[in-house]
């Protein structure tokens, strides 16, 4: 990082997205008293592309730092995001292709995503996690399974599914959203299954 004193105030250059704490001391001399300022700064806006993919998630597909939000632009294919920290995962102008989501962290969230997929597996897969939402996503979803689910959430509450487009379809059973919890809110989606 760098730091530049200016007349109206400090500037710090080159931190890399997260929260910091930050703590500013001013050492006393003949004609001040010491003074001591600490504030708490969120750094995000971290925008993840195919290129820089893995200077935020190792091979296994899990979050390597906290971070507040990761927004997502461009195409990607073919990965398996394993979510292990609380985030906000944001789409702006991306295209997941055979791309799976699964979510083993309280507090994430999946925003305006573009995701098609072709397999047996769930898309997103939640299990064990508190405070999940899934909002204003477009999911396409082929499988040539006997059974298979789009989206599938176990043994979570406070979770969230609101203003998605899910298209699937498959050889026999398909859920569109397979909950198999008490406390969550399914509102205005649009499921079409065939």
């Amino acid at each position: 990082a760098v730091i530049n004193y200016l007349s109206d105030g400090i500037t710090i250059s080159g931190l890399a997205a997260g929260n910091y704490t930050l703590k500013v001391t001013a050492v006393p001399d003949a004609n001040h008293n010491a003074a001591e300022a600490t504030a708490n700064i969120a750094v995000n806006r971290v925008i993840v592309t195919n290129d820089n993919f893995n200077e935020y998630f190792n091979e296994n597909g899990e979050l390597i730092q906290d971070l507040p939000e990761l927004i997502f632009t461009g195409e990607f294919a073919d990965k398996h995001f394993n979510i292990n920290k609380p985030v906000n995962l944001v789409g702006e102008g991306e295209e997941f292709t055979n791309v799976q989501f699964t979510v083993r962290s309280d507090n994430v969230s999946i925003i305006n995503m573009e995701l098609n997929y072709t397999g047996a597996n769930p898309i997103i897969d939640v299990d064990g996690v508190s405070n999940f939402t899934l909002d204003n996503s477009f999911i396409v979803y082929s499988t040539g399974a006997d059974w298979a689910s789009v989206i599938s959430v176990k043994n979570s509450d406070e979770v969230i599914i609101k203003d998605n487009y899910i298209e699937a379809s498959g050889k026999s059973f398909i859920d569109g959203i397979l909950i198999s919890d008490s406390n969550f809110t399914i509102e205005s989606n649009t499921i079409s299954v065939s």
